[in-house]
């Protein structure tokens, strides 16, 4: 786990030093870093509020028990 931690942080740090270096001014280091901070922010937030679908493999054959219930039930009526 902490390798797998290390790898996203390293790579994090590529991608924020792929868009400044040395000569970049102070104010322009701020901006990035608060620009890739909500870049990441939204990304997380997307995952995280992202819709899931469940798939019930058991749901065909409780409906086909039902269903013969069903007219087993309104046959014997």
């Amino acid at each position: 786990m902490g390798n797998q931690t290390n790898n996203k942080l390293e790579s994090s740090w590529q991608k924020l030093k792929s868009l400044v270096n040395r000569s970049t001014a102070l104010d322009d280091w701020v901006v990035t870093i608060l620009f890739w901070q909500t870049v990441n922010e939204r990304m997380w937030t997307r995952m995280v509020n992202r819709i899931g679908v469940y798939i019930n493999t058991e749901y065909d054959d409780e409906m086909i028990s039902f269903s013969m219930l069903c007219r087993v039930t309104l046959w014997s009526s």
